[in-house]
């Protein structure tokens, strides 16, 4: 299990710090869209299967803005006088992110068919799809 440290969290991410009574969802200043709901969503599904559990969502560069509690708590893990320091910089971005998969170019689209009784599958379009791609060459 990695530890829980600044030099193991990245900007382009979003992280959940379970202390059992507090979820933190800490959202780095690059992380996308998807990845903060995705966060958001499994923060309030452990909520829920506790019963009770506070989340705090905590915006890199904003952490100071916790209550005095909350950031007490969030310190005990993670000292924000490490985080200039340990924060790993790397901006690299993970070829699986969504974001770099938004402009659609790397998007395909294929046709699975077991007509001739063997499943066959054929790469239709690679690129950008629309809406029209998506409709049934077969009548119904």
């Amino acid at each position: 299990m990695t530890s829980i440290d600044w030099s193991n969290i990245s900007r382009g991410d979003v992280y959940l710090l379970d202390l059992n009574e507090v979820i933190f969802v800490w959202n780095g200043a690059k992380s996308n869209k998807y990845e903060r709901l995705q966060a958001m969503q499994r923060a309030k599904q452990l909520r829920d299967e506790r019963g009770k559990a506070n989340i705090v969502i905590i915006e890199d560069g904003e952490e100071t803005k916790m209550s005095k509690d909350e950031l007490k708590l969030f310190e005990s893990k993670l000292p924000l006088r490490d985080k200039n320091n340990k924060l790993n910089t790397n901006e690299t971005i993970d070829e699986n992110d969504d974001d770099k998969r938004l402009d659609g170019t790397n998007i395909k689209l294929y046709r699975c068919s077991d007509e001739s009784g063997t499943l066959k599958v054929t790469e239709k379009k690679a690129g950008p799809l629309f809406k029209t791609d998506l409709e049934s060459e077969v009548s119904c």
